[in-house]
């Protein structure tokens, strides 16, 4: 027995230097092997957690001084701090123990390496001496074998010695050589069943999991893989050796089954990621934690043996790097490292009324921003606290909102005593000062309305953001800064609010009223500027617009009515004046360079300038696709601007690029880029932008307040979304803030009122679909209007604000021209580049009597005499148009206007009752002597359309058809036509000599009672005697001189006054402004026509539609000639195509 004892303790000892050494599981720069960890399900993780917490808690209970190394790694790898304080701590953490030889033949360098480890100080730098251990343990390898010594050490040295390698440390003579031969050492001591014992042939689960910690750094290495293997095989054995799920130490000198052999068992499977709670390491319903439970004592140490009473601190240390080990999935071997030394920095909090935390001293990690330091401590320090969605700024501290005061009152941040901003994102440096307080912001507000005149008023001034001190009380810390005006008491109704009763007359100026440091607790001078008015006498829309354009007409141009300069004049004034006034064509307005000339913009302009070229160039008749000499697309560019979240640049910018991109799609221009999802991905990220009240502003902060200017803007933008239902809901929240923001005088200014925000919120509103003169945008009888009108000056111009001085502000002139044209149409001016041909509605018809009657046919009527009602302007022939064809009675003639001419009504047709029949009008019984497409009729007319067959005389009228009537003539300048006799004679003056030849016909045709002669060298010379004959259903000629032969599409007639001609080309076209400028359309006199020609979004086809729309009834003809494609070849060869307007 004794002798068994003496073995037992033997063991024990060495089993502990072993244990020791493979305790550390912190939870710091795991290494990733690839394999899956070794946690188990939730209940059995569950088991876990709680083993360890309470073993964990046992240490804390015995607040013994941890001397054990494997103690160190444990409560390390159980996530411990080791240094918070809590724990007491060896001495040989800081101080060099005295015993310890660079030689030496124990396991002591090993024990020093990862308990300096676990309680973070470095083993290559150690203690007052800098001895690095690792190169001390290095120099005890055998060169020739490669051994450390027995094999206990060596394992332990080989984990010592790569854990080094992996932290970067100096190693001494260790390399690749020595490196492979203490691996080989190892391998070499596998004992023929598998595993590793201290001593004899058969293996235990003690060695066998300690050598399989060292192995686990090797881990892809055939040999190592392989003994790897083997070791399972072994533990597997030893598991299924008991019943427990624990692990048995057999043999003579075994030890059977005990707390530390399962152990060490769990920390070499860990190491080469085995989950020890998987079923293939179950015996039948019990796995390795349920071993483990049998060993814990009530306190949460362990036993060595299950019929053991008392604990066993080896046992409690191994037990503890076991269950960390499973807790965290993988090895703390593989884990163990030096945690770095954190930042220190200094945080002070100040409230409204004095210090809510003295300077403090914090630690953080490296890249902290100023709010997650700050969060940090507060929460340590259960002061209660409130941070924005962004995490920029701090709403509350110690339930200290913003806005306390009701003013722009707030948190802010001071780094170093820098500059304060409530920003606080900002990164946090070793050493830094920060300085939380509450910033006061006084701001003083009246709503006093003072008039011209008035004698010793009140004034009544409210504070915000700030609170008045008793001082506010006493006069003298009040100043008026104009003469006469005094203050002689003060009433102090709250602290935040004041009346001022002043001595003197109320002069027609802004008063400025200075409350001095000492009223107020921020203790610096706040000042409030107080308009006084006079009566405003009202003003029609008409007279305000009319002087304002009577400004543009005289005093624009005069330099004298600028104080620093004239500008020249700007896109929204080409805006306004070319909606409002023909100035911009009659040369009244001088048209700034960049009409005709490119600027030289660069293409991705961060600014707007590429909107005020847009609707600059559209408002003087320009393409905006083919801008200038270079032919640029200023859609395309600004269409390309927008990024990948949707947004084209700051929400002001970006609503403008949206209504303009906007305009050239409905235009049907080239937009570049801009389609459907571009739109809809630049709708939603404005959208977005909404404030949380409602209303838009430059601020991207949602709970900011809107601003009346950006949200009118916005609306422009949003107009052109109405059919959109978020969009509707945005545009009605935006109106209701709007009216929230309207001044009692019924305008509007963010800081005070002002005819730039009046004058843009009314666009806004009319772009929405608001009327602004209607009692919902009234103030006490006041409306918009009248608010506009008072900034209006004596020539013409508007002011800024009030009291007006007499430089004139052009930014405030051109909104005002605007906002006054549009209120005066009811129509957004931004829409009229876009808005479709709307027909004017008729005025209330009156009734006639109307029939269609064939009884001299002896066929009856057609339509009986019969009531009906007629409109402004119906001619005897419009009614019958439109009296049969809503009765689908065919209906057939040529002409219009004092050319018309009936041929046939319900298939009954000129000549068939005879050569001298047809149809003829009368009006009250009489025959009028002219056509029926100008016989404009009136009330209670009689109009009968009647068959004759023999002119008249059966229907008893004697009037007799004029033979020839006058023939109109259309030619150009240089071409003489006359008409004789009804014959055509056509001559051509040479541009040489003066002297007249005659003409060369190539082609006549007629269509719609006009002949159309061209002329031209290919054609046959026109005889000058016998001319041409024209026939009696010709009622006018049109002369057409051809400079080349063409090749001719079929000529139309009844086309609309703003046709727009799509021509398609057989290639793509070269996209510039000389090339589509070959396609023309002139008019009968051979005048060019002005139009818009864009090239279509398939390249190849060229879209044709007038500026102004063509007259009525004449005749145009569109040429083609020399058109080039992509490649610099001509497509087409002349074409020419004649059309005439319905």
């Amino acid at each position: 027995m004794k002798k068994g004892s003496r073995v037992s303790k033997v063991l024990s000892v060495l089993l502990s230097l072993m244990l020791v050494l493979s305790f550390v599981t912190p939870v710091v720069q795991a290494v990733d092997t690839g394999v899956e960890n070794t946690k188990g399900t939730v209940a059995e993780q569950t088991d876990v957690e709680d083993l360890l917490a309470k073993t964990v808690q046992f240490y804390k209970n015995k607040e013994m001084k941890l001397d054990s190394w494997q103690t160190l790694v444990g409560l390390y790898a159980a996530g411990e701090d080791l240094n918070d304080g809590e724990w007491v701590l060896p001495e040989w953490q800081k101080k060099e123990p005295s015993h310890l030889e660079p030689i030496h033949y124990g396991t002591e360098h090993i024990r020093y390496i990862f308990g300096l480890l676990a309680m973070n100080e470095d083993p290559a730098d150690a203690w007052e001496t800098k001895r690095n251990l690792y190169v001390e343990l290095a120099s005890q390898q055998n060169k020739d074998t490669g051994a450390f010594g027995g094999i206990n050490k060596h394992m332990w040295a080989l984990l010592a010695m790569d854990t080094g390698e992996r932290l970067g440390a100096n190693l001494g003579e260790w390399n690749k050589d020595t490196k492979q031969k203490a691996l080989q050492f190892l391998l070499d001591k596998q004992n023929e069943d598998g595993g590793y014992s201290f001593s004899g042939t058969v293996s235990d689960p003690d060695m066998t999991g300690m050598g399989m910690i060292a192995l686990s750094n090797y881990q892809g290495e055939e040999a190592a893989d392989a003994a790897i293997e083997r070791t399972k095989d072994l533990l597997r054995a030893r598991q299924l050796d008991l019943q427990t799920g624990g692990f048995n130490s057999p043999g003579k000198f075994g030890m059977g089954d005990n707390a530390n052999s399962t152990a060490t068992a769990i920390w070499g499977l860990a190491a080469v990621n085995e989950n020890v709670l998987a079923e293939k390491w179950h015996i039948g319903n019990q796995t390795v934690v349920d071993a483990i439970k049998g060993f814990q004592l009530e306190d949460g140490s362990y036993k060595w043996k299950v019929t053991d009473k008392k604990t066993n601190l080896m046992a409690t240390e191994q037990v503890l790097l076991a269950l960390a080990d499973i807790n965290a999935g993988s090895s703390v071997w593989n884990r163990i490292a030096l945690k770095a030394e954190q930042p220190t920095a200094h945080v002070k909090i100040d409230g409204l009324d004095g210090s809510i935390l003295s300077e403090t001293e914090v630690t953080f990690e490296e890249d902290s921003t100023v709010v997650q330091v700050v969060e940090q401590l507060l929460q340590e320090q259960d002061i209660p606290f409130e941070i924005d969605e962004l995490k920029k700024n701090f709403v509350s501290i110690n339930d200290i909102q913003n806005g306390s005061l009701h003013g722009t009152d707030q948190w802010v941040v001071e780094v170093n005593e820098g500059s304060s901003t409530s920003l606080i994102d900002t990164i946090v440096n070793e050493q830094d000062k920060i300085h939380i307080f509450y910033k006061r912001n006084a701001v003083f507000k009246s709503n006093t309305k003072l008039k011209v005149g008035d004698k010793n008023p009140t004034i009544e001034l409210t504070l915000h953001g700030d609170a008045f001190t008793e001082a506010a009380s006493d006069a003298s810390n009040w100043t008026i800064g104009n003469r006469g005006l005094t203050v002689g008491s003060v009433t102090v109704e709250s602290n935040q609010k004041v009346l001022l009763h002043v001595q003197g007359e109320v002069p027609n100026e802004v008063l400025s009223i200075t409350g001095l440091a000492e009223a107020v607790h921020s203790n610096v001078n706040t000042t409030a500027n107080i308009s006084s008015v006079e009566p405003v006498v009202s003003r029609s829309v008409d007279e305000m617009l009319a002087d304002t354009l009577r400004f543009y007409e005289v005093e624009r141009y005069n330099k004298d009515n600028f104080r620093w300069g004239m500008p020249g004049i700007s896109w929204t004034e080409l805006v306004g004046l070319g909606a409002s006034s023909s100035q911009l064509i009659d040369g009244t307005a001088r048209l700034p360079e960049w009409i005709t000339k490119d600027p030289e913009l660069n293409s991705d302009e961060s600014d707007t300038d590429h909107i005020r070229y847009i609707f600059g160039l559209l408002a003087v008749g320009k393409d905006p696709t083919t801008a200038w000499e270079t032919n640029r697309n200023l859609y395309a560019e600004l269409a390309a601007q927008q990024k990948a979240d949707g947004s084209i640049g700051p929400i002001n910018k970006h609503a403008w690029a949206m209504l303009a991109l906007d305009t050239g799609m409905k235009r049907g221009q080239d937009v570049g880029t801009w389609n459907a999802e571009a739109k809809e991905k630049a709708l939603q990220h404005l959208l977005k932008q909404e404030k949380e009240k409602g209303g838009f502003s430059l601020s991207l902060n949602v709970q900011d307040k809107a601003d009346p200017d950006m949200t009118a803007m916005v609306l422009l933008a949003l107009a052109n979304y109405q059919d959109d239902s978020a969009v509707n809901t945005a545009i009605e929240r935006a109106k209701h803030v709007l009216r929230e923001q309207q001044l009692d005088t019924a305008g509007w200014g963010a800081w005070g009122e002002n005819s730039n925000s009046i004058a843009t919120v009314i666009s806004g509103l009319v772009a929405s679909g608001e009327d602004v003169t209607s009692i919902e945008w009234q103030k006490d009888g006041k409306s918009p209007v009248d608010a506009l009108s008072k900034f209006q000056m004596k020539n013409g111009a508007f002011a800024f604000t009030l009291p007006a001085d007499k430089w004139v502000n052009t930014i405030a002139v051109e909104q005002s021209l605007i906002a006054l044209q549009e209120i005066k149409t009811g129509k957004s001016v931004w829409q009229q580049f876009s808005e479709e041909e709307t027909i004017e509605p008729p005025v209330h018809p009156t009734n006639i009597t109307f029939s269609v009657e064939t009884r001299t046919m002896n066929m009856g009527d057609i339509i009986s005499p019969k009531q009906l009602e007629i409109e402004s302007g119906d001619t005897a022939f419009t009614v019958l148009q439109r009296e049969v064809e809503s009765g689908s009675i065919p209906i057939k003639f040529t002409g219009i206007g004092p050319t018309l001419y009936v041929k046939s009504i319900n298939n009954v047709a000129e000549f068939h009752g005879g050569p001298l029949s047809g149809w003829m009008y009368s009006v009250n019984g009489e025959f009028p002597q002219y056509s029926a497409g100008i016989y404009e009729l009136k009330k209670d007319d009689i109009l009968r359309w009647q068959y004759t067959t023999n002119l008249g005389a059966d229907l008893g009228d004697d009037w007799n058809p004029i033979p020839n009537p006058e023939l109109s003539l259309k030619s150009p300048e240089n071409v003489k036509a006359t008409i004789t006799d009804r014959k055509l004679q056509i001559q051509v003056i040479d541009e040489k000599t003066g002297e007249l030849h005659p003409a060369k016909v190539e082609k006549t045709e007629v269509v719609d009672g006009k002949m159309i002669v061209q002329i031209g060298e290919a054609g046959k010379v026109l005889d000058a005697v016998e001319g041409l004959e024209l026939s009696s259903e010709i009622l006018q000629v049109v002369v057409i001189e051809n400079d080349q032969p063409y090749t001719y599409f079929d000529s139309e007639n009844e086309v609309q006054t703003m046709k727009e001609w799509t021509i398609t080309f057989s290639d793509t076209l070269q996209h510039d402004a000389a090339n589509l400028e070959k396609v023309v359309v002139r008019n009968a006199m051979g005048e060019m026509v002005t139009v818009s020609t864009t090239l279509g979004e398939d390249g190849k086809s060229v879209k044709i539609k007038p500026i102004a729309r063509y007259t009525k009834g004449e005749l145009y003809y569109l040429t083609i000639t020399e058109v080039k494609s992509a490649n610099d070849k001509v497509i087409k060869e002349p074409i020419r195509k004649v059309f005439i307007i319905e």
